[in-house]
């Protein structure tokens, strides 16, 4: 045998023997992990209408002797089903209250674990379950250090518990993207949401923007009211954004802060306004007979669909423009003469 074959010889062996030490860990690690699972879903079986009645009615507590670490994520898992199925004022007080009676030990050694995964995962407990007691557990050099997905869920658990705090870190203190600032304010109740108009010049675009979205789900007239004040903005994004946002509320404030955006340069602000002419009223016919001339097909066809809203039928007017076949269909839908 020469040394060549002896060495693919012991090469071959050592990986075996790593093969097989894999195989082995492996199915010990799955044999663990189908024992837990079984063992938290026999908890949750056996004990869900015990925490029902104490959650909903009052009832007497369940057994809170130590818990082990399998009785507390079958716990967990409990909690998080009745606030996603039908919480109540009561029910999340009790469970705010439970979990940070004998669950906060282990979750402040989780949010120091220097695994990312395990911070991350107690972050959004603490905010599900509004635990209190978390605000200054991190220095400031820390925040800085996280990365964008986890700063956002601190900043979501800061916004329970310390608003002032969330406010000067959501507005100074970090760049995110759009979608990262729609997941944060999405968390904000209404009343949360309207005091940060004051500060929306401070916003970044992204934030603007993030912002914007979200106070369509305000809806009432003091937001409408705002909204419309956004249309001498110098970004045009931001006056197409307010355009949309109104137009998702589904009202108005004042009507005669649209005529402007009939004769906009920007074709989306013309489409926006177009779209929202059976909101703002009858008095947007001559400016959607315009805009049914538009050079862009977009805005044709938005002012098109607002005059069929009006049941708009002028003698003598008619379309003069270039249209598509299938935008021709849309006319002749109109009764025009």
């Amino acid at each position: 045998m020469t040394g060549i074959t002896q060495i693919i010889l012991s090469i071959l062996i050592v990986l075996l023997i790593i093969l097989a030490i894999l195989v082995i860990y492996t199915i010990i690690r799955t044999s663990g992990l189908n024992r837990d699972r079984e063992e938290i879903e026999t908890y949750i079986n056996d004990h869900i209408e015990q925490w029902y009645d104490y959650l909903y009615y009052g009832s007497k507590q369940p057994e809170t002797r130590h818990h082990s670490r399998n009785q507390q994520h079958a716990i967990e898992k409990i909690f998080s089903t009745f606030l996603s199925n039908g919480k109540t004022t009561d029910a999340e007080r009790r469970i705010s209250s439970y979990v940070r009676a004998y669950f906060s030990n282990e979750y402040r050694k989780e949010l120091r674990s220097p695994l990312w995964a395990h911070r991350v995962n107690t972050l959004n407990k603490i905010s599900e379950f509004k635990v209190p007691g978390f605000g200054d557990i991190y220095s400031t050099r820390e925040i800085n250090a996280m990365e964008n997905f986890e700063f956002y869920l601190f900043l979501i658990y800061l916004s329970i518990y310390d608003f002032e705090r969330f406010r000067h870190m959501f507005l100074k203190t970090r760049v995110m993207t759009e979608y990262e600032n729609k997941k944060i304010l999405s968390r904000l109740n209404d009343e949360s949401v309207l005091s940060l108009i004051p500060a929306f010049n401070e916003m970044s675009h992204a934030k603007k923007y993030a912002f914007l979205r979200r106070m369509a789900q305000v809806g009432d007239h003091q937001s409408v009211e705002w909204l419309e004040s956004l249309f001498d903005d110098e970004d045009r994004e931001t006056r197409i954004r307010a355009l949309k946002t109104i137009q998702l509320i589904g009202t108005v404030y004042n009507p005669e802060k649209y005529t402007g955006h009939f004769g906009s340069i920007v074709w989306e602000e013309r489409m926006m306004v177009s779209r929202l002419a059976p909101v703002i009223g009858e008095s947007t016919v001559p400016y959607l007979k315009v805009c049914a001339n538009d050079k862009n097909r977009l805005v044709q066809n938005a002012a098109l669909d607002s005059l069929r809203y009006f049941e708009f039928n002028e003698p003598g007017w008619a379309v003069e423009t270039d249209l598509h076949q299938d935008e021709m269909k849309e006319v002749s839908n109109l009764r025009w003469t």
